[in-house]
Protein backbone atom coordinates (compact mmCIF):
# COMPACT_ATOMS: atom_id res chain seq x y z
CA UNK A 1 0.00 0.00 0.00
CA UNK A 2 1.81 2.86 -0.95
CA UNK A 3 0.82 6.50 0.86
CA UNK A 4 3.76 8.60 -0.19
CA UNK A 5 3.01 10.80 -2.77
CA UNK A 6 5.85 9.89 -4.97
CA UNK A 7 9.64 8.67 -4.12
CA UNK A 8 11.15 12.15 -5.06
CA UNK A 9 8.99 14.32 -3.21
CA UNK A 10 9.56 11.77 0.27
CA UNK A 11 6.58 13.04 1.76
CA UNK A 12 3.49 11.30 3.16
CA UNK A 13 0.16 11.15 0.79
CA UNK A 14 -1.97 13.21 3.24
CA UNK A 15 -5.40 12.55 0.94
CA UNK A 16 -4.52 9.26 0.46
CA UNK A 17 -4.00 8.26 4.68
CA UNK A 18 -7.60 10.34 5.60
CA UNK A 19 -9.15 7.86 3.58
CA UNK A 20 -7.49 4.68 5.02
CA UNK A 21 -7.10 5.35 8.43
CA UNK A 22 -8.93 6.88 11.45
CA UNK A 23 -8.00 10.22 12.33
CA UNK A 24 -5.52 9.11 15.12
CA UNK A 25 -3.60 6.68 13.40
CA UNK A 26 -3.25 9.34 10.60
CA UNK A 27 -1.91 11.85 12.94
CA UNK A 28 1.01 8.66 14.36
CA UNK A 29 1.74 7.95 10.79
CA UNK A 30 2.16 11.49 9.87
CA UNK A 31 4.69 11.98 13.05
CA UNK A 32 7.13 9.40 11.79
CA UNK A 33 10.15 10.91 9.17
CA UNK A 34 10.24 9.33 6.08
CA UNK A 35 13.59 7.70 5.06
CA UNK A 36 15.26 9.60 2.68
CA UNK A 37 16.65 6.51 0.81
CA UNK A 38 15.05 4.36 -1.32
CA UNK A 39 15.28 1.55 0.95
CA UNK A 40 11.97 -0.94 1.52
CA UNK A 41 9.88 -0.91 4.24
CA UNK A 42 10.26 -3.41 7.47
CA UNK A 43 8.09 -4.73 9.55
CA UNK A 44 9.78 -3.88 12.95
CA UNK A 45 8.80 -5.53 16.59
CA UNK A 46 9.14 -2.21 18.92
CA UNK A 47 9.71 -4.99 22.24
CA UNK A 48 13.08 -5.99 20.80
CA UNK A 49 16.16 -4.14 20.19
CA UNK A 50 16.43 -6.05 16.63
CA UNK A 51 13.33 -5.43 15.99
CA UNK A 52 12.44 -9.03 15.86
CA UNK A 53 9.70 -10.89 17.02
CA UNK A 54 10.35 -13.62 19.58
CA UNK A 55 8.49 -15.54 21.98
CA UNK A 56 10.26 -14.32 24.91
CA UNK A 57 10.19 -10.59 23.97
CA UNK A 58 5.97 -11.10 24.00
CA UNK A 59 6.18 -12.75 27.26
CA UNK A 60 7.98 -10.27 28.91
CA UNK A 61 5.58 -7.46 27.57
CA UNK A 62 2.58 -9.48 29.27
CA UNK A 63 4.28 -9.75 32.20
CA UNK A 64 5.21 -5.98 32.63
CA UNK A 65 1.26 -5.26 31.30
CA UNK A 66 0.33 -7.55 34.56
CA UNK A 67 2.79 -6.53 36.90
CA UNK A 68 3.19 -2.95 36.26
CA UNK A 69 6.51 -3.13 35.28
CA UNK A 70 8.45 -0.92 33.00
CA UNK A 71 6.45 1.95 33.45
CA UNK A 72 9.06 4.52 33.93
CA UNK A 73 10.51 5.76 36.94
CA UNK A 74 7.40 5.34 39.01
CA UNK A 75 8.54 3.31 41.87
CA UNK A 76 6.65 1.06 43.24
CA UNK A 77 4.02 -1.87 41.59
CA UNK A 78 0.90 -0.53 43.60
CA UNK A 79 1.56 3.34 42.76
CA UNK A 80 1.48 2.51 39.40
CA UNK A 81 -1.63 0.48 38.81
CA UNK A 82 -3.53 3.53 41.38
CA UNK A 83 -2.01 5.62 38.88
CA UNK A 84 -2.82 4.08 35.60
CA UNK A 85 -6.33 3.47 37.41
CA UNK A 86 -6.76 6.98 37.99
CA UNK A 87 -5.46 8.33 34.93
CA UNK A 88 -8.21 5.89 32.90
CA UNK A 89 -10.79 7.53 34.90
CA UNK A 90 -9.86 11.01 33.62
CA UNK A 91 -12.57 13.00 32.01
CA UNK A 92 -10.86 12.82 28.57
CA UNK A 93 -11.61 11.88 24.93
CA UNK A 94 -10.84 8.20 24.74
CA UNK A 95 -7.53 9.42 22.27
CA UNK A 96 -6.44 11.41 24.35
CA UNK A 97 -6.26 9.11 27.49
CA UNK A 98 -4.79 6.57 25.14
CA UNK A 99 -1.85 9.44 24.16
CA UNK A 100 -0.68 9.42 27.80
CA UNK A 101 -1.09 5.59 27.94
CA UNK A 102 1.50 5.45 25.23
CA UNK A 103 3.29 7.74 26.41
CA UNK A 104 3.61 6.47 29.63
CA UNK A 105 5.07 3.53 28.38
CA UNK A 106 7.31 5.12 26.26
CA UNK A 107 5.83 3.97 22.99
CA UNK A 108 5.25 6.85 21.27
CA UNK A 109 7.08 7.69 17.70
CA UNK A 110 9.47 9.84 19.13
CA UNK A 111 13.18 10.14 17.14
CA UNK A 112 14.78 8.55 20.18
CA UNK A 113 12.57 5.72 19.79
CA UNK A 114 12.51 5.79 16.14
CA UNK A 115 16.26 5.27 16.04
CA UNK A 116 16.54 2.84 18.43
CA UNK A 117 14.45 0.81 16.00
CA UNK A 118 16.97 2.36 12.75
CA UNK A 119 13.64 3.07 11.46
CA UNK A 120 15.52 7.20 11.33
CA UNK A 121 19.39 7.91 11.48
CA UNK A 122 19.49 9.98 14.48
CA UNK A 123 17.46 10.70 17.30
CA UNK A 124 17.72 14.38 17.22
CA UNK A 125 15.13 16.85 17.57
CA UNK A 126 14.47 18.13 13.94
CA UNK A 127 12.91 21.38 15.25
CA UNK A 128 15.87 22.75 17.68
CA UNK A 129 18.87 20.45 16.69
CA UNK A 130 19.53 21.16 20.46
CA UNK A 131 18.99 17.67 21.94
CA UNK A 132 18.03 14.25 21.59
CA UNK A 133 14.08 13.93 20.55
CA UNK A 134 12.79 12.27 23.81
CA UNK A 135 8.85 11.91 24.55
CA UNK A 136 9.68 14.83 27.46
CA UNK A 137 12.23 16.93 25.18
CA UNK A 138 8.81 17.31 23.18
CA UNK A 139 6.46 17.75 25.65
CA UNK A 140 8.50 20.32 27.72
CA UNK A 141 11.91 21.34 26.59
CA UNK A 142 11.93 21.80 22.67
CA UNK A 143 11.69 25.58 21.92
CA UNK A 144 8.05 24.89 20.29
CA UNK A 145 6.94 22.77 24.22
CA UNK A 146 8.41 26.17 25.72
CA UNK A 147 6.28 28.42 23.75
CA UNK A 148 2.74 26.82 24.86
CA UNK A 149 3.83 26.26 28.22
CA UNK A 150 4.59 30.25 28.38
CA UNK A 151 1.80 31.30 27.45
CA UNK A 152 -0.30 29.14 29.69
CA UNK A 153 -1.64 29.78 33.36
CA UNK A 154 -0.08 26.60 34.38
CA UNK A 155 1.82 27.49 37.54
CA UNK A 156 3.06 24.00 38.64
CA UNK A 157 3.92 23.40 42.48
CA UNK A 158 7.58 21.65 41.24
CA UNK A 159 10.10 22.05 38.38
CA UNK A 160 9.99 19.14 35.76
CA UNK A 161 13.54 17.27 35.66
CA UNK A 162 15.14 16.72 32.78
CA UNK A 163 15.05 13.08 33.54
CA UNK A 164 11.58 12.68 34.69
CA UNK A 165 9.11 10.37 32.75
CA UNK A 166 6.06 10.83 31.60
CA UNK A 167 4.30 9.06 34.60
CA UNK A 168 6.82 10.52 37.16
CA UNK A 169 4.55 14.39 36.02
CA UNK A 170 1.42 12.81 36.45
CA UNK A 171 2.31 11.38 39.83
CA UNK A 172 3.79 14.45 40.96
CA UNK A 173 0.22 16.19 39.37
CA UNK A 174 -1.80 13.74 40.92
CA UNK A 175 -0.45 14.72 44.61
CA UNK A 176 -1.41 18.19 43.87
CA UNK A 177 -5.10 17.85 42.57
CA UNK A 178 -6.25 18.96 45.41
CA UNK A 179 -4.83 21.89 44.73
CA UNK A 180 -6.27 22.88 41.24
CA UNK A 181 -8.92 20.64 40.30
CA UNK A 182 -8.70 19.22 36.33
CA UNK A 183 -5.41 20.01 36.69
CA UNK A 184 -4.34 16.96 35.57
CA UNK A 185 -6.64 16.47 32.84
CA UNK A 186 -5.63 20.22 31.44
CA UNK A 187 -2.17 19.24 31.58
CA UNK A 188 -2.20 15.75 29.59
CA UNK A 189 -4.94 17.53 26.75
CA UNK A 190 -2.41 20.20 26.59
CA UNK A 191 0.46 17.83 25.75
CA UNK A 192 -1.55 15.59 23.89
CA UNK A 193 -1.96 19.34 21.78
CA UNK A 194 1.53 19.41 21.39
CA UNK A 195 2.23 15.92 20.41
CA UNK A 196 -0.11 16.80 17.90
CA UNK A 197 0.93 20.00 16.63
CA UNK A 198 4.42 18.62 16.27
CA UNK A 199 2.85 15.63 14.22
CA UNK A 200 1.59 18.14 12.50
CA UNK A 201 4.74 20.42 11.33
CA UNK A 202 6.66 17.04 10.93
CA UNK A 203 3.99 16.13 7.78
CA UNK A 204 4.96 19.73 6.46
CA UNK A 205 1.55 21.69 8.11
CA UNK A 206 1.69 25.25 9.23
CA UNK A 207 1.23 23.70 12.99
CA UNK A 208 -0.37 26.09 15.82
CA UNK A 209 0.76 28.93 17.99
CA UNK A 210 0.67 27.75 21.41
CA UNK A 211 -2.09 30.04 22.24
CA UNK A 212 -4.38 28.14 20.34
CA UNK A 213 -2.61 24.96 21.40
CA UNK A 214 -3.85 25.88 24.74
CA UNK A 215 -7.44 27.46 24.13
CA UNK A 216 -7.70 24.02 22.34
CA UNK A 217 -6.74 21.82 25.25
CA UNK A 218 -8.77 23.83 27.18
CA UNK A 219 -12.17 23.33 25.19
CA UNK A 220 -11.60 19.52 24.94
CA UNK A 221 -11.85 19.62 28.54
CA UNK A 222 -14.29 21.45 29.72
CA UNK A 223 -16.79 20.25 26.22
CA UNK A 224 -16.00 16.82 27.16
CA UNK A 225 -17.38 16.98 30.95
CA UNK A 226 -20.13 19.19 29.75
CA UNK A 227 -21.14 15.94 27.78
CA UNK A 228 -20.88 13.47 30.61
CA UNK A 229 -23.27 15.64 32.84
Amino acid sequence: MKVMENGASNEWDIDKLGQWFLLDDKDAILGIPLSSTSTSDRLVWAENKSGKFTVKSAYTLVLDEQKGSGLGHCSNGMARRKLWKAIWKLHLLQKIKLFAWKAGRDILASKENLAKRKITPDGVCEFCGDAVETIGHTLWFCDHAKEVWRNSKFALPFEISATWKFLDVLKALLRCEHLRPRLLELFIATCWGIWKNRNELRAGGKGKAGRSILRNASLLVEEYRMFKI
